[in-house]
């Protein structure tokens, strides 16, 4: 009976590991951002990852507009932030605010037009998506201040000096058919949309650092369980000796 209930309980923590969600909320899709996470969020800020030579760079004119898009993946009430840094992800210059759509569920795909500084120049510049969530709907987003751990970054390195080997760099302001939005998913893009592929979000399987979470319980089942069986083998064969 004692193994009955363990092995049950077993079998649940690892079911519960498996089908718990990992934190995520929103990530950029374009400019391409400096990674595909949705969870980089307070207290990692500005931007979650840091600035590295091997990330994706895209090159932009100064005074052009940019199309920025990106994907909430976890519905919540507040606004989202489009910001621009000149250098070192610091002294941040905010271009445009936008509000949460409150039609369709997640994952939402969200896409403005932002004009950038004519005076632009740089080659180690950043765009950046803040997610604010708020407790509630309010036309007053984002609040002078937010509470910390509130926010959640996506970050894109952009540059308007040529990008070293990079070949043909994507262009910022085109309008890729390829990464329009699709409306039937409940889109939030006030300048048109069109279909695209849906890029992968990171919920599902809680995972811990160097591997998955849900196969590390399986395989601590597996290992528990074959030791009960050689406890059990073991007082058999003493019972059987007296």
């Amino acid at each position: 009976m004692r193994l009955r209930w363990l092995i049950s309980g077993l079998l649940v923590s690892s079911v519960a590991l498996c089908v718990a969600p990992a934190p995520a909320h929103s990530v950029l899709v374009a400019p391409t951002p400096r990674d595909n996470s949705d969870s980089n969020k307070d207290p990692s800020g500005p931007c979650g990852p840091k600035r590295y030579a091997t990330q994706p760079q895209t090159r932009v004119a100064p005074g052009d507009p940019v199309v920025v898009r990106w994907t909430e993946t976890v519905d919540h009430p507040g606004c989202f932030v489009v910001d621009l840094a000149r250098a070192n992800d610091a002294a941040w210059e905010q271009l445009v605010v936008v509000t949460h759509a409150t039609q369709g569920t997640a994952p939402r795909d969200y896409q403005t037009t932002v004009a950038l500084p004519a005076d632009l120049a740089c080659d180690e510049c950043t765009i950046r998506v803040r997610q604010i969530m708020l407790a509630a709907e309010t036309p007053d987003c984002p609040p002078a201040n937010v509470a910390n751990g509130a926010t959640y970054y996506s970050c894109a390195n952009v540059r308007t000096t040529e990008i070293p080997d990079a070949g043909a760099a994507p262009d910022a302001g085109a309008d890729d058919a390829s990464l329009a939005w699709d409306g039937d998913r409940g889109g939030h893009n006030p300048e048109g949309s069109a279909d695209r592929e849906t890029p992968a979000s990171s919920s599902g399987c809680a995972t811990a650092p160097g591997g998955s979470a849900s196969g590390g319980a399986l395989l601590a089942v597996v290992l528990v369980l074959g030791s009960v069986r050689r406890r059990s083998e073991r007082r058999r064969r003493d019972s059987t000796m007296t």
